[in-house]
């Protein structure tokens, strides 16, 4: 019996895949963004926030399945820095918040761009086509900072509170920041030329066919 609905379980999943190849699915997305001078991508400030969207990928079910995806380059270098595989864990956050800020490149000036979150991992979206369940954005733009999470809605809706409770907490953590939510497929839709994940911060503002909630 229990080997028959494993398979079951197993085949559903499977029509689920392909029909979200046809069918885009919706997600939830929240941005929580700073204009003061907060550096999100150094390790004093994101050790807090880690132990917050560790919890977060608990509760999804995610946390074994999530990777992280960096990009930093040194001033003058056109080229991203190296970080190996980055599989998501308190050892890992250090690295990719600390690695290159080392004495041994001091006479180096660091750019951030941003830092991502895949769950599971980019290579099934950029091979396979299979939508991640969880993907989060940390970036600097110009004056502004902050975080953009996504989620499969359906995933978010099974446990909203929860979820809106982790999100608000970390909203909270980053000083003077203002948190928005709304909806969006994930290939590009309502004015949006990109991706979700190549969406910045400019973008989410200035579209005005988004239903941007507030919220405190």
């Amino acid at each position: 019996m229990k080997k028959t609905k494993g398979i079951l379980v197993n085949i559903k999943n499977q029509i689920k895949k392909e029909l979200e190849k046809v069918i885009v699915p919706k997600h939830i997305v929240f941005n929580i963004n700073t204009i003061s001078n907060y550096k999100i991508d150094d390790w004093e400030n994101w050790q807090n926030l880690f132990t917050v969207f560790d919890k977060l990928l608990n509760e999804l079910n995610l946390n074994n399945q999530a990777c992280i995806r960096t990009f930093q380059s040194f001033e003058f270098e056109n080229k991203w820095l190296g970080f190996g595989r980055v599989k998501w864990n308190l050892e890992n956050n250090r690295k990719w918040t600390k690695k290159y800020k080392a004495s041994d490149y001091s006479d180096k000036k660091l750019q951030f761009q941003n830092t991502e979150i895949w769950s599971p991992d980019w290579n099934l979206f950029y091979k396979k086509d299979e939508l991640p369940k969880f993907f989060a954005s940390i970036y600097s733009e110009d004056i502004n900072n902050g975080i953009t999470i996504v989620l499969n809605k359906n995933l978010f809706l099974d446990n909203e509170n929860r979820i809106l409770y982790l999100i608000k907490e970390i909203s909270r953590i980053i000083s003077d920041a203002e948190l928005v939510k709304f909806e969006r497929y994930w290939k590009p839709s309502s004015g949006f030329v990109n991706n979700i994940e190549d969406t910045s911060y400019k973008q989410i503002i200035d579209n005005k066919t988004l239903c941007l909630v507030r919220l405190k």
